[in-house]
Formats: C-alpha cells, structure tokens, sequence
C-alpha cells in the first residue's frame, strides 16, 4: 500500500517536475554527464574494492 501512495505522490509531482526541467533544462547533459563519469569510478571503486576481498 505504501508503494502505491508513493507512485500516487510521484505521478502528483510530475507537473512541478516538467516545469522544473524546463527551467533547468540546460544543466541536464551537464547533469548525465557528470552521473555517468561518477558512476565509472563507482564501478571502478567497487570493482577494485570486492577483487581484493575476494582473491
């Protein structure tokens, strides 16, 4: 039940959402970018991190 009010508060928000991107709609590849070099060195630190635990 509590996912279901939570997907409802969600779906409320998406008008505020849109407006928000499209005020902010410049910083977003600057945003994607940014995740995606971050989530590299997460999977680097992971990678590097669980080989020498497990060897």
């Amino acid at each position: 039940m509590a996912e279901i009010n939570l997907l409802l508060t969600v779906l409320s928000e998406i008008p505020n959402i849109w407006q928000f991107l499209s005020e902010f709609s410049f910083l977003i590849p600057y945003i994607i970018y940014t995740f995606f070099r971050f989530r590299q060195t997460l999977n680097c630190i992971f990678y590097c991190f669980f080989q020498k635990n497990l060897l």
